[in-house]
């Protein structure tokens, strides 16, 4: 029996969500919603790229209306932007039933629709996982196994703000700090400082800054993302025993121990491309019910840390003590 997977929302994320399920190997039908025509005729020429080089036997149907869908859905990718989000999962959920879901980071673009969201997939029944990905990296789930005795974990970022700013991009570390403490809650204590407004994507506002993110006093994350320079995004992690330098930009690994008398040794460290993931999520859960990304009441805890950090420094910026939206997604 064939599978049923939708797409909603196929620009930039959610084209290449569209790319890698043409890599399926499963019989799948999958719907690529999106109002705008450029947008699924982008999605569908990803997705036949993928399957003529994979074989695949899935197939794609681009859609410009909800009622255009397939149900039951299997699979359902809510890829549109944050301030859009709940109302595409509202749209989405009226049409028909979804028995999985996969939502794009940063999730929501305000406080109270965490709260509407979760009440709708409980009273649904529809289980869903946030899409930050760096959790099923096998470089990054080796590091977690060998440091899952760790004492402390000590994570630091830096890169520039034009290329990983704090909104878009330190979401995916507070996950990987989340993860790699072995937590499904919120940080204990999470800020931001020395925010300033920077250029983001789709000409919208973001931030450079340090973020802080701590699960007690020893298991911590600082995030620079600055403005000031070009340099890419470098990741140390340090265990009580073990220290880890990863350059994602060059897919390499620098690993140190006490073991080895903290000599540095270079390995690689392959860093998948979304177009190279979604797949293999989706199979995943359509075969088993559940996957390796972040389930949503997890990472709901920490977007909401993360958001009130965020508006807390927007607000001082632009002296209105009122906002009550990000400004970045």
């Amino acid at each position: 029996m064939s599978k049923a997977i939708a797409i909603v929302g196929c620009g930039g994320i959610g084209a290449r969500h569209a790319q890698a399920l043409g890599r399926t190997v499963f019989d799948t039908v999958v719907y690529a919603l999106d109002p705008d025509e450029r947008a699924t005729e982008r999605a569908a020429a990803l997705f036949a790229d993928s399957k003529k080089a994979t074989g695949s036997p899935a197939t794609i149907v681009r859609c410009h209306h909800y009622a255009e869908l397939g149900s039951p859905l299997d699979v359902a990718i809510v890829a549109t932007r944050a301030s859009e989000r709940l109302r595409s999962l509202e749209q989405l959920l009226e049409v028909g039933a979804v028995r999985h879901l996969i939502l794009e980071k940063f999730l929501f673009s305000r406080r109270d629709h965490f709260a509407i969201a979760k009440a709708l997939l409980n009273r649904l029944g529809v289980s869903a996982w946030v899409n930050c990905p760096r959790r099923i990296y096998p470089g990054y789930q080796e590091i977690a196994t060998r440091m899952q005795d760790s004492r402390f974990v000590h994570i630091e970022v830096s890169a520039s703000a034009k290329v990983a700013p704090i909104g878009t991009i330190g979401i995916h570390f507070v996950d990987l700090l989340q993860f790699l403490c072995g937590s499904c809650t919120a940080p204990t204590r999470l800020s931001l400082t020395d925010a300033q407004l920077v250029p983001g994507n789709r000409n919208l506002s973001d931030f450079s800054g340090m973020l802080e993110a701590f699960y007690g006093s020893k298991r911590l994350l600082r995030y620079a993302a600055i403005a000031e320079t070009d340099a890419p995004l470098v990741v140390s992690i340090v265990g009580d025993n073990i220290r880890y330098v990863v350059d994602e930009s060059n897919q390499c690994i620098y690993a140190s121990s006490a073991q080895n008398r903290w000599r540095f040794e270079m390995g690689e460290f392959p860093v998948p491309l979304q177009s190279g993931l979604t797949h293999a999520v989706a199979e995943d859960l359509i075969a088993t019910g559940t996957c390796g990304l972040t389930p949503y009441c997890d990472s709901a805890a920490v977007h909401v840390a993360m958001l009130d950090a965020i508006l807390c420094s927007y607000r001082a910026i632009e002296d209105d003590l009122f906002l009550e939206e990000l400004p970045f997604t």
